[in-house]
């Protein structure tokens, strides 16, 4: 039967070092394997026993970080029946690396993305018919922001490198539409037009919301999470808090009139407006809720490598409500800024 004997103190000089080197060779010299572990970054247990450290290339931090297995690194001593499973000052670094191996069961949920966003038909086109020709959208300018706030996580398994994650954030939606677009804010059903005689810096939709994510999170078992392979896969559920246009003329105090995208005549017009005075920076906000659904449900997929994580979503419900806007699908898609562990 194996015996573990440790010698420990958190007082340095009290002879650790010394009862463990001749307690060891003793034990050998009556004939016992023994295996002699230093777990000490000063590594003096490894000199005591004639070990030359500049020789050793592997030792208790590659076991303990890296999973490298214990025979590997075991070497021999002069001493017969005596081994030693060495240390060097690498170990000195370890502690702060083994927390990400206790917070394995940490998932990728929780940081800040960044992505850009755009909706689709139900065929995955973006030919919504020339009545809604005003929700063409700069993709490149169409951003979403979330910050995923807190993240919890349910293991399945002893080694927790797959469970369920939840949590709670914030959505920030931003479609930025490639013509200068009017969406009526008190229409009865989704209502846009074009701006004309005037100059438009930018016009956009913008929601935001809480979200709430159900995934399920699958990691390799490398402790080191910069590491770990990751791929997570479920529904992400989100409350509409607040929605509003903003327009962002290029001219105060001038008169512009909107155009009917649905007269494909182009005779019908309405007006004339008056854009914002210089003390609202050129800018008009309309806060509606513009015919979006006030629950949003997204099937979602992450994968990545270490703080790597790249994410994407498509919505499983319509975009607008019912029979007062097109059938459209959103989507967005972007990387994760990973909250540190």
């Amino acid at each position: 039967m194996t015996k573990v004997l440790a010698i420990t103190n958190q007082k340095g000089g009290v002879g650790k070092t010394t009862t463990a080197v001749n307690l060891s060779t003793s034990i050998a010299l009556h004939k016992r394997k023994t295996l002699l572990i230093d777990i000490d970054p000063q590594g003096n247990t490894s000199t005591g026993i004639g070990l030359d450290k500049s020789k050793v290339k592997r030792c208790i931090y590659d076991v303990l970080i890296n999973q490298t297995p214990i025979k590997e690194i075991i070497l021999p001593t002069q001493v017969k029946y005596l081994d030693i499973l060495p240390s060097t000052i690498q170990l000195a670094g370890a502690e702060i690396e083994l927390v990400n191996y206790i917070s394995r069961e940490s998932a990728h949920w929780g940081g800040v993305e960044i992505g850009i966003n755009g909706y689709v038909t139900p065929d995955f086109n973006t030919n919504w018919g020339y009545e809604y020709d005003y929700l063409n959208l700069r993709y490149e300018k169409s951003i979403q922001v979330n910050l995923n706030i807190y993240e919890q996580n349910i293991p399945l398994n002893k080694d927790k490198n797959m469970g369920l994650v939840t949590g709670i954030g914030m959505a920030w939606n931003n479609w930025r539409f490639s013509q200068p677009t009017y969406l009526a804010p008190d229409s009865s059903e989704l209502k846009g037009f074009y701006m004309r005689d005037v100059s438009v810096r930018k016009t956009k939709l913008t929601a935001m919301y809480i979200t709430v994510p159900l995934m399920y999170e699958i990691q390799t078992k490398n402790p080191r999470r910069i590491k770990r392979f990751h791929f997570g896969i479920g529904v992400l559920m989100s409350a509409r808090v607040r929605t509003h246009t903003k327009i962002y003329f290029n001219e105060a105090n001038k008169e512009y009139y909107l155009e009917d995208p649905a007269d494909q005549s182009g005779d019908t017009f309405y007006g004339p407006y008056i854009t914002p005075n210089t003390t609202y920076r050129n800018i008009q906000k309309d806060f509606n809720s513009f015919d979006l659904q006030p629950f949003r449900f997204d099937g979602m997929i992450r994968i990545g490598y270490g703080i790597v994580n790249l994410w994407g979503h498509f919505g499983l419900n319509q975009m607008f409500k019912k029979d007062r806007g097109p059938e459209l699908y959103t989507w967005a898609a972007g990387i994760t800024q990973l909250r540190k562990k």
